[in-house]
């Protein structure tokens, strides 16, 4: 299973990645393009070691600041863990929408890849435009049409293919009055933590970092740092753009991705964890149904096959099967309640995924009813398969695939007529040869040369053609 936990800043991803590693011992994966890197703390309120309660975290601090690492890297990295881990529950927690679905849906890319633009001020998106076309005349307030102009031509997604069934979109939202003060008074404590001094650390090791000169709270700080506004402007700028991020990540989210969003609950966070554990719990509930009717009717058609037929372990394939049943019955009734447990499904959801619970049912339904016919109580179809089969020389095959010598010989057996101890009456026997025929064809037929053991006569009648073969000794030819 795959947790994918998305939402803007402060709204508890971190705290619900952790509740849910927990509950599902699960690894969790970062999917913030900006906690890649080492150093880039406070800034990007990563998970402290303390946070992470001893559970295993991955693509956390990979990168120095003065390294490259684009989406395509990021896509690489999280399909590799995905896997290498592919026995694992994973949950991928962020705010970069890009990386999620680059991630997670058939999203390619081309020689050049594409670039996460969402940091960028639109002075430096427009300075980048015309970087790329010197005639760009986009209007350079128009922050949508800038990106689209900059990522053209260098991404393709071909489809919009979910290639994880087993993925599941968790996203967390509050009222944006609500966001945008949690937003001021988190970025007010990034100072009081030290994020000045952070940026300072960063800036004077890396000074041609790319990272900190677009990530918001780093290039805020930076001019700052060069004297170009003062500290107070810089807050205020972190947070104005920090809100502005904030609105984009929601339209990426609902634009791109199949997400369930739950309203956050501050007052008892408990609450909005046992709401996603209650969704995750009805997802797994279709899926438990599905595999226990697949459980159920697979070695249902196990046992059947395991009382009747003579080639196979009875003993064995019955009792097996018939504990395996049980154990299905018990999942089914599990997934059942997981489903009626939960009751905020979208209905749409629900409805594709019960439809196909059915077809997948009817399917196996097919299958069990096919072996069913062959190995079942029932045996007329057995008897008219191997003895059609075994009149002919060609098509034997199709009963020797699914029987064995033994049982062939024993429906053969039953159809053999044994003609011993019949006595035959001579006085029904008609020696009078007949002269006085009906028709040209009753002449064919009955007018016997001498010796003739056999003949061919070609019918003609109404414009259809026949041939009627007569055999005059039987004991005499042999077929082949």
């Amino acid at each position: 299973m795959k947790i994918f936990i998305m939402g803007p800043t402060g709204v508890g991803k971190t705290k619900l990645s952790i509740a849910l590693a927990k509950k599902y011992e699960a690894y969790v994966i970062n999917c913030d393009a900006v906690q890649i890197y080492k150093g880039l703390d406070i800034g990007s309120a990563k998970v402290t070691e303390e946070e992470k309660c001893g559970i295993k975290h991955f693509l956390f601090d990979i990168k120095s600041p003065n390294e490259e690492y684009s989406v395509k890297d990021y896509q690489e990295d999280l399909r590799n863990i995905f896997e290498k881990y592919s026995d694992k529950n994973l949950i991928i927690v962020g705010g970069s929408g890009l990386y999620a679905t680059a991630g997670a849906y058939d999203y390619r890319f081309n020689e050049e890849e594409k670039k996460d633009y969402s940091n960028y001020s639109l002075e430096d998106l427009y300075k980048l435009a015309k970087e790329k076309d010197i005639n760009c005349n986009i209007d350079k307030n128009n922050r949508i049409r800038l990106e689209r102009f900059l990522q053209k031509d260098l991404t393709s997604l071909v489809e919009p293919t979910l290639l994880y069934n087993d993925a599941i979109f968790i996203g967390l939202t509050t009222s944006r009055e609500n966001l945008y003060n949690i937003i001021n008074k988190r970025v007010d404590k990034m100072i009081d933590n030290g994020l000045v001094q952070e940026v300072k650390n960063l800036y004077q090791n890396y000074p041609e970092s790319k990272i900190l000169k677009r990530a918001i709270g780093y290039k805020e700080i930076i001019d700052y740092i060069d004297n170009k506004i003062s500290l107070e402007e810089a807050i205020i700028l972190i947070k104005k753009n920090s809100r502005h991020y904030a609105k984009r990540q929601y339209t990426w989210f609902n634009n791109k991705m199949d997400i369930k969003w739950f309203d956050v609950d501050f007052n008892n966070f408990d609450n909005t964890i046992n709401e996603v554990e209650k969704y995750i719990g009805g997802r797994s509930g279709i899926l438990t149904i599905w595999l226990s009717l697949f459980m159920f009717f697979t070695f249902l058609t196990f046992f059947i096959i395991g009382t009747n037929s003579d080639y196979l372990v009875k003993n064995v394939f019955k009792n097996i099967s018939l504990l395996l049943m049980m154990i299905s019955i018990i999942s089914l009734i599990t997934g059942i309640v997981l489903v009626i447990n939960y009751k905020h499904h979208k209905i749409f959801s629900k409805v594709v995924m019960w439809i196909i619970s059915i077809f997948v049912t009817i399917y196996m339904l097919g299958c069990s009813g096919f072996l069913t016919i062959l190995y079942g109580s029932y045996n007329g179809f057995r008897d008219w398969l191997i003895t059609t089969a075994m009149a002919t020389m060609r098509h034997q095959y199709y009963c020797k695939w699914f029987y064995n010598s033994d049982q062939i010989k024993e429906v053969l057996d039953n159809n053999f007529i044994d003609d011993k101890g019949m006595e035959t009456d001579p006085s029904l026997i008609n020696h009078e040869k007949v002269t006085d025929y009906k028709d040209e064809y009753e002449k064919a037929v009955l007018d016997r040369k001498d010796n003739e053991l056999y003949k061919v006569i070609n019918f003609e009648v109404n414009g259809c053609k026949a041939y009627l073969g007569v055999v005059y000794d039987a004991s005499k030819i042999k077929g082949g």
